[in-house]
């Protein structure tokens, strides 16, 4: 359980929360890089990739959502101990489940190179990828489910009030491609999307899954009256 904590603050150093080990120290096990490249994999691809020497915060550009990164920062650094006490957690269970619940964590991109990367949700692939792994489970057998019955809570990768998406090896709406859009495309049930032509469209599109999963967060986001 230990490494599952590891694996959910491995990448603390884009927040600048100190306190916590460093990324190279804090995937000691082959698994857990393994998870990590193959997250990294996931949340890259298909992402526009951008080289800004002036990005210095790991901040997310929405693709519905127009962000006022000013803004933004200032709420971030009003928030800062909050984001502090979630990965102050030592039960991963609920360090897992606040994460999967925070918005601010959202906020966050996984690498300033892909800016519609989604720090929240990399970290929520990571840990899903691991676990999956350590059960023998690689990616290439692994199921998008949605409110399915799981192994594990750490298989969750996102979380509404009306559904939950899992990586499984047990089935699913589709199976798990490198590339979001591809996994969309071919999911056989349609909870999400269908009648929503709109998001349909757009997820269609969307190659990274983190980006993916923070545009449905935002889509829900603009759905509340």
């Amino acid at each position: 359980m230990n490494n599952i904590l590891s694996i959910l603050r491995h990448d603390l150093h884009k927040l600048r929360i100190k306190g916590f080990k460093p990324h190279k120290e804090a995937l000691v096990e082959p698994e857990m890089k393994k998870a990590d490249s193959i997250a990294s994999w996931f949340s890259r691809n298909g992402n526009k990739i951008e080289f800004d020497i002036n990005k210095r915060l790991y901040l997310r550009d929405s693709y519905l959502i127009k962000i006022e990164k000013n803004k933004i920062r200032n709420q971030i650094i009003k928030k800062r101990e909050e984001i502090f006490k979630i990965f102050n957690e030592k039960n991963p269970t609920k360090l897992h489940s606040q994460i999967l619940n925070s918005k601010v964590l959202n906020k966050f991109s996984e690498a300033r190179i892909c800016p519609h990367s989604s720090y929240k949700y990399h970290l929520l692939l990571t840990c899903s990828i691991y676990w999956n792994l350590k059960n023998s489970n690689c990616w290439q057998k692994l199921y998008l489910a949605e409110n399915a019955e799981i192994d594990s809570p750490f298989q969750i990768i996102y979380k509404d009030d009306q559904r939950e998406w899992a990586l499984t090896p047990n089935g699913g709406m589709s199976r798990v491609f490198p590339q979001f859009s591809r996994t969309w495309l071919r999911r056989q049930t349609f909870s999400l999307g269908g009648d929503d032509l709109i998001l349909d469209g757009l997820l269609s599109q969307i190659g990274s899954w983190s980006a993916a999963l923070a545009t449905i967060e935002d889509w829900r986001e603009l759905q509340k009256p």
